[in-house]
């Protein structure tokens, strides 16, 4: 779900808390948003007045499934009051004592990709199959008690009045930190657990923004708030993209592209990297778009698919490794599901107007916050093998050229087998805070392609033990 070809192939993305099964066949009706029922809840109000127990109790959503049960709660936690701004949350308790466990914020790419589509295609509680839920058996919440946050606002159920929408990490990164606080005032029991940031794909931007807002006001003298931040973890992301703009050399050496191909995508990532260096953002976005992004930017088609065939740039040995279909999109339109979350008439957001506002963001890189990050903060780097848009080289492209404290170490740093007993899982390198991650097999989306992997990694993450990787039953 990386920028915008993610509108096409997975704009849809939802929240699934709850719901055994829904009648496909009444979802094929018009979208039924009158007659709801309930309005949204916001729980601002209530924080704020210090009614907790009330917010709790209102935004608990019930588990369904017979003979599995998880503890989670959603609603609207309002981030700025001039433009209506309200973000969206679905949060799962851990099965493992939640109120020791670590708290997990996961937030998706797009831009205005829902991060809820990581809960019901990737690593969430429940799986939508035939429009019936039912349980993951790697699903992350039991490690971590997990957050699922429609991000930026305007996002799926997020919403915001329309000169809300945010333009700039800066912004965002300011919204979920007061998400964040909010939140945490409403559990006052974890305020004080370890605390990990975990995104994909255009998230490799909201992550260290998150990260970074957070560790600007922790250092606040008059601020007594604090979050107890442990670490990020970020999967395929697109954190720094001049630096990652080299596809032409990744796909000319994995055969997609002959010696032709590859000087015509050296030209358009010469002219995109001279748009950024000139300043001009839109010109680099609209160029990437016709190299691999397509969609608004290459109604024609991008060079990548009119060289190679590939449609879709999650995975170049499977193109519909995103999973998602017309079911899922009717799903959480249903009268049922938006009543079950609390979101009343709200309709869920395609991201459309996300993206467009933050197309100027796109090109830009967000090294900067890392590197200061990785003074303080462990920062996990995974990637799928099998990835496009966010390719494995390209990540390792730009960690070679990021100026930190230790560069060096990390370019002669030795490349390790990562392994489950004797099953090969990828390989990894650990510089002090940095570790970086190549997960075999898998795509764009780790945790769709190699679900057991991804928990294997999600696990060794919030543990700070990659090296022990053994899987109890």
């Amino acid at each position: 779900m990386v920028v915008y070809q993610c509108l096409k192939t997975c704009g849809f993305f939802l929240t699934v808390c709850l719901i055994i099964s829904v009648d496909c066949s009444l979802l094929h009706k018009k979208n039924s948003f009158e007659n709801v029922g309930k309005s949204e809840l916001f729980l601002t109000p209530l924080i704020e007045q210090g009614l907790l127990d009330k917010a709790r109790k209102l935004s608990m959503v019930k588990p369904l499934l017979k003979n599995f049960s998880v503890e989670s709660h959603a609603g609207y936690l309002t981030v700025d009051k001039n433009y209506n701004s309200n973000i969206f949350f679905c949060f799962f308790k851990s099965v493992t004592d939640w109120e020791k466990a670590p708290v997990t914020v996961w937030l998706q790419g797009g831009p205005g990709s829902s991060g809820f589509f990581g809960l019901l295609l990737e690593h969430g509680p429940y799986m939508l199959k035939n429009c019936e839920l039912f349980p993951r058996d790697y699903s992350w919440h039991n490690l971590s008690n997990m957050i699922y946050i429609d991000n930026p606002v305007g996002t799926g159920f997020s919403f915001t009045e329309l000169d809300g929408y945010t333009r700039n990490q800066t912004i965002i990164g300011e919204h979920l930190y007061s998400a964040v606080e909010q939140f945490l005032t409403l559990f006052p029991n974890l305020k004080n657990n370890k605390f990990f940031i975990t995104g994909e794909s255009y998230a490799g931007k909201y992550v260290p923004s998150l990260a970074y807002t957070i560790h600007k006001k922790n250092a606040e003298v008059n601020n007594s708030f604090k979050v107890n931040l442990q670490g990020l973890m970020i999967g395929n992301g697109l954190s720094d993209p001049v630096n990652m703009m080299k596809y032409g050399d990744y796909l000319y050496q994995t055969g997609l592209i002959d010696f032709e191909g590859l000087s015509l995508f050296h030209e358009y990532e010469n002219n995109i990297v001279a748009s950024v260096n000139e300043g001009n953002y839109d010109k680099a976005t609209d160029l990437f778009g016709e190299l691999v992004l397509g969609y608004r930017y290459s109604p024609h088609g991008t060079l990548l698919t009119n060289l190679t065939g590939i449609q879709e740039h999650f995975n170049f040995l499977n193109e519909h490794e995103s999973g998602w279909s017309s079911n899922h999109t009717k799903f959480v339109n249903s009268e049922v599901f938006r009543r079950a979350v609390h979101v009343g008439n709200r309709q869920f957001s395609d991201g459309k107007a996300v993206a467009e506002n933050l197309k100027q963001d796109i090109m830009k890189s967000v090294i900067s916050k890392i590197v200061e990050l990785l003074d303080q903060y462990r920062i996990t780097f995974y990637n799928g093998q099998l990835d496009i848009i966010c390719a494995y080289p390209l990540t390792v492209n730009f960690l070679q050229n990021m100026k930190w404290k230790h560069a060096d170490s990390y370019k002669k740093a030795e490349r390790m087998i990562w392994k489950n007993g004797d099953d090969v899982l990828g390989y990894y390198k650990v510089v002090n805070n940095l570790n970086e991650i190549l997960v075999r097999n898998a795509g764009h989306l780790v945790p769709t392609s190699q679900p057991r992997t991804a928990f294997l990694l999600f696990a060794s993450f919030i543990t700070n033990n990659l090296h022990n990787t053994t899987l109890q039953n």
